[in-house]
């Protein structure tokens, strides 16, 4: 099966949003599934056979570790 997972925050973050996603990445694999993580932009472009496509942001005034990306045609 294919699957796209989309998160506000992946790798190289470590949290507790961050932590699950790896398990669930890693779980899915293991059981033959191509898994698509879609975060924002951080540098890594696969983890342990997962695609990770970057989508770039700015930053929210509030939260400015975290990135608010709006959809695109190019995110498709």
């Amino acid at each position: 099966m294919r699957i796209a997972l989309f998160t506000e925050t992946f790798l190289p973050k470590v949290d507790g949003i961050v932590t699950r996603l790896r398990h669930t990445v890693e779980h899915l694999q293991r059981n033959g599934d191509q898994v698509l993580v879609i975060s924002p932009d951080g540098g890594l472009k696969e983890y342990k056979g997962a695609k990770i496509y970057g989508v770039s942001g700015f930053p929210l005034p509030l939260y400015p570790e975290l990135k608010l990306a709006l959809p695109r045609p190019s995110i498709g």
